[in-house]
């Protein structure tokens, strides 16, 4: 029996979606799937696992050979460019897939990497398109000041995440540092 929750997480939340998935799994109900807010459930047996995720964006043979350095670990599912991961809690330094505060550290980095490559567009379309547009005599404005609106709301969402991200990006570089 499949059951659905919707939870909200983001990637600055992420130990308590562990610790979500975790205490679940413990409840008797096992991670299958999940879409956007959305975790699916499959009914089990309890079982004391432990969750870990990567952000990675890899195809083909690159992801075959990332996938073979966690022997150790079951892949739960890939959403997006994120690796869901678990296996049964031994209570070790075995517990987590990042050997090291770098190895976290550099997961963060690839995520602010494509939060601002994918963000790009927003800021030139603000920044550059829209101006321009705004100066001509067409009936092109009023087509795009649905879109500009919706970019007045889009970018600080953004930013904000930019700077959540970077938070705790900056949080384990200093452990490394220590």
């Amino acid at each position: 029996m499949e059951i659905m929750k919707r939870k909200r997480f983001f990637v600055w939340t992420m130990d308590k979606e562990k610790q979500y998935l975790e205490e679940m799994a413990r409840s008797g109900f096992i991670l299958t799937r999940v879409k956007l807010f959305k975790y699916y459930f499959e009914k089990s047996e309890s079982i004391d696992y432990v969750y870990e995720f990567d952000f990675q964006f890899l195809v083909g043979k690159k992801e075959d050979d990332y996938l073979s350095f966690f022997q150790d670990w079951e892949l739960v599912l890939r959403y997006g460019g994120w690796y869901y991961f678990r296996k049964i809690r031994t209570n070790t330094e075995q517990d987590t897939i990042y050997s090291d505060n770098e190895s976290k550290s550099q997961m963060f980095k690839r995520l602010i990497a494509f939060i601002c490559i994918t963000g790009a567009p927003m800021y030139y379309q603000l920044l550059i398109v829209f101006p321009s547009i705004e100066n001509t005599q067409t009936s092109i404005p009023n087509f795009y000041s649905f879109f500009k609106y919706v970019l007045y709301i889009m970018v600080p969402i953004h930013m904000f995440a930019v700077f959540k991200i970077s938070q705790m990006y900056l949080r384990f570089s200093k452990k490394i540092k220590e």
